[in-house]
C-alpha cells in the first residue's frame, strides 16, 4: 500500500538540459500565468506580435487600455481622484492600466529597461 502511494506520485527526474529546453521554451511563448519574456532587444520584433497575442487572449482589459490612453480621473477642482473615490467604470481602467504595466514588468527581461 504504501509502495502504491509513492507510485502514484513519483515522477521520472529531468534531466538539466530538459530543464533548460523547458524554461527557454516557457520564456519564448509564455504560459497561462505568465507573459512570454524578452530576453533580448534583438529579439524584439517577434517576441512583440507574441506578448500582444498573449495579453489580448488573457488579459483583454489590460490590452485596452494600451489602444486608449489610461488617463486618470480628476475630482471637482482638478486634482487625480484617490482610487477610494472612483466609479465602477472608473475603477475598471485604472486596474487594466495597473494590470498592463505589471504585464510588461514581467515580460521584459530587467536589463532592457535600463
Amino acid at each position: 500500500m504504501d509502495s502504491e502511494f509513492y507510485n502514484a506520485f513519483a515522477t521520472t527526474p529531468a534531466s538539466p538540459t530538459d530543464i533548460a529546453k523547458n524554461m527557454t521554451m516557457e520564456n519564448e511563448t509564455g504560459t497561462m500565468q505568465k507573459p512570454p519574456k524578452l530576453m533580448g532587444i534583438e529579439d524584439y520584433h517577434g517576441w512583440k506580435k507574441r506578448f500582444e497575442n498573449w495579453v489580448q487572449a488573457n488579459h483583454l482589459k489590460a490590452w485596452e487600455s494600451i489602444e486608449t490612453e489610461y488617463e486618470r480621473p480628476k475630482n471637482s477642482v482638478g486634482v487625480d481622484k484617490i482610487i477610494s473615490e472612483l466609479s465602477e467604470p472608473e475603477r475598471e481602467s485604472y486596474k487594466g492600466e495597473k494590470m498592463m504595466v505589471n504585464l510588461l514588468q514581467q515580460a521584459v527581461k530587467e536589463d532592457i529597461f535600463y
